[in-house]
C-alpha cells in the first residue's frame, strides 16, 4: 500500500515537472502495484496510461512494458488468449530494440505463458502465439488500449 501511494505522490510530482518519462514510469509501477494488489481494472488502466505517454514520446522499451504487463492483467482475469497476443507482441518489441536476454527472459517469460499454455487447447495456444507475434507494435498498441478489464 505505502508503495502505491509513493509512486502516486511521484506522479503527481513528475506531471507538475513536465517530466513525461517519468510519468511514464510512475504509470507503469502504479500499474504493475495495482495488479498484485488485486485491482486488475485500475492496474490496465493506469498501464494504458503510460502506454500512450510512451507511445507519443517514441519509448519502445516503455511500451514493450506495459504490453507485457497488460498482458499479465489479462492473464489475472483468465483471458489467455489475449495474454499470450500481449505477451508476443511485447516480446517482438523487446527483440527489436535489443532489451531481450535470451536465457534469462526467455525463462521468465516461459514462466508467464504456462498458466495460458495450461488453459488453452493446443491450437488456441498455437493461433494466439501466431496472432501476437504477428503484430506490429502499432497493431499492438492499438489492440492494449482496447482492452478493458472489465470484458
Amino acid at each position: 500500500m505505502a508503495a502505491l501511494a509513493l509512486h502516486e505522490e511521484a506522479l503527481t510530482e513528475f506531471q507538475q515537472l513536465g517530466e513525461r518519462y517519468f510519468e511514464v514510469v510512475a504509470f507503469r509501477y502504479i500499474g504493475i502495484l495495482k495488479l498484485k494488489q488485486g485491482d486488475i481494472s485500475g492496474g490496465v488502466t493506469a498501464l494504458q496510461e503510460s502506454l500512450i505517454l510512451a507511445q507519443e514520446m517514441d519509448s519502445k522499451f516503455e511500451i514493450a512494458v506495459a504490453l507485457y504487463w497488460t498482458g499479465e492483467g489479462a492473464k489475472y482475469l483468465g483471458r489467455c488468449a489475449s495474454a499470450v497476443h500481449l505477451y508476443w507482441a511485447a516480446k517482438g518489441v523487446f527483440i527489436s530494440i535489443g532489451a531481450w536476454s535470451r536465457k534469462e527472459d526467455e525463462a521468465d517469460f516461459e514462466n508467464d505463458l504456462a498458466p495460458c499454455r495450461a488453459a488453452l487447447s493446443e491450437a488456441e495456444f498455437a493461433a494466439a502465439v501466431e496472432k501476437g507475434h504477428a503484430m506490429t507494435i502499432e497493431q499492438a498498441i492499438d489492440y492494449a488500449l482496447k482492452f478493458s478489464a472489465s470484458g
